[in-house]
């Protein structure tokens, strides 16, 4: 890109992940990812800008509204240039390790014309620059690898499950409370992520500790601000609705019949959303009762759709049913870890789906009691069911 004078947004995207670096006339701006961006933000100018306060803004439609903050805190000479390069390289650093855990991960280019001008070049990399950051990068890999900590993800929190000395593990037994993600803890007690995760395995084959997501520090933005105001009046609605509202999160037509065939005869309503980033303020108008979504969208990570849903305050609560064809214990655990309520196979099977549904929205549809899911007739059902759905992989 250096050499090409590109401007534009590299994508790196893997099944779970994905990071973009911003590009003007070849000089490297940023690095986002979908997980914790606003959480790795704070957590930089913490660490190289301690003595200020950097407010975020109201609204973070823009981009690039953490490059265009640490322009703006120099020219007001709230920092040095030293300090806002640090941020960013750290930033930077972090998103390009997490996304090199993946071997599945893709690129590809998008050509932007407004970031070919506007930027400062002093407050970019250049290609040698890069080139140290990736060295930095490789070289954390290397020993995250040799470490055999390849499984996992250092946004994760790690959380205690069963009472351990104080005094254990230098101190670091107080961080391990679910509340602060492995990057959290290193910056905290300025020691290597890869040293800390190393001494915490132990405790985790103990059956002492396992890690948690979090989710990303609140900003309430504009769109947000808005979508909240629009619901009051629609949570009175769904507070009375008498039939539930189930949402397909699907790009195909052919599941979301299926459903509507297994569920519409016992009384459940159907919203379709093929496109779920165009159809994001549907699910939010009507906020179904539950929702059923997939994993391999031409034009979305349905793993990333899960974590936004479990971010925004409105669906923290609302069961989340992952109905993919991609059914690997990998793949569950990581529907865990982004937040699934539970996991169903595609092409979705009748006991199964109307079970799960059942479990989790009969108490508020009793109607939903009054169904053999066995028959489809209107019958008291037995206590227990034969049918077992496969639960997902603990941690």
């Amino acid at each position: 890109m250096s050499q090409q004078n590109e401007s534009g947004i590299l994508i790196l995207s893997s099944h779970t992940e994905e990071g973009s670096l911003y590009f003007s006339q070849g000089q490297l701006l940023y690095a986002t990812s979908h997980i914790h961006r606003v959480r790795r933000w704070s957590r930089s100018v913490d660490k190289y800008c301690p003595k200020i306060t950097v407010k975020l803004p109201s609204s973070l439609n823009s981009s690039l509204w953490e490059y265009k903050l640490l322009y703006q805190g120099i020219r007001r000479q709230e920092l040095n240039l030293t300090q806002a390069k640090a941020v960013i390289r750290r930033v930077i650093s972090e998103v390009l390790f997490s996304m090199s855990r993946y071997v599945d991960f893709q690129f590809q280019w998008e050509a932007q014309t407004a970031l070919q001008s506007g930027f400062s070049k002093h407050l970019s990399f250049c290609d040698s620059e890069v080139k140290k950051i990736l060295l930095q990068v490789t070289q954390m890999q290397t020993q995250w690898q040799t470490a055999h900590l390849s499984h996992l993800d250092p946004n994760l929190a790690p959380i205690l499950t069963k009472p351990v000395n104080p005094k254990a593990l230098s101190g670091l037994v107080k961080y391990l409370n679910g509340e602060l993600t492995l990057w959290d803890i290193s910056q905290k007690i300025q020691k290597p992520i890869v040293t800390i995760a190393r001494a915490l395995i132990p405790l985790v084959q103990k059956g002492l500790l396992k890690f948690r997501m979090l989710p990303d520090l609140a900003v309430q933005t504009d769109s947000v601000a808005e979508q909240t105001n629009n619901l009051t009046v629609q949570t009175e609605k769904t507070s009375t609705r008498k039939q539930p509202l189930i949402a397909c999160i699907d790009d195909s037509p052919v599941a979301v019949e299926s459903l509507k065939q297994i569920l519409e005869p016992v009384g459940c309503q159907i919203l379709s959303i093929q496109n779920p980033v165009k159809g994001l303020a549907q699910i939010a108008e009507h906020k179904p009762d539950l929702i059923f979504l997939d994993l391999v969208m031409p034009n979305a990570n349905g793993y990333i759709v899960c974590k936004f849903l479990r971010n925004a305050p409105i669906f923290q609560n609302t069961p989340v049913i992952i109905l993919t064809s991609r059914d690997t214990v990998v793949d569950r655990n990581y529907a865990k870890i982004a937040g699934a309520t539970d996991f169903l196979s595609k092409p979705p099977n009748p006991r199964e789906t109307l079970q799960v549904v059942r479990q989790h929205l009969a108490q508020k549809f009793p109607l939903l009691r009054a169904y053999n899911f066995r028959e489809g007739a209107k019958k008291d059902p037995a206590p227990t069911s034969d049918y077992t759905v496969k639960p997902m992989i603990n941690s």
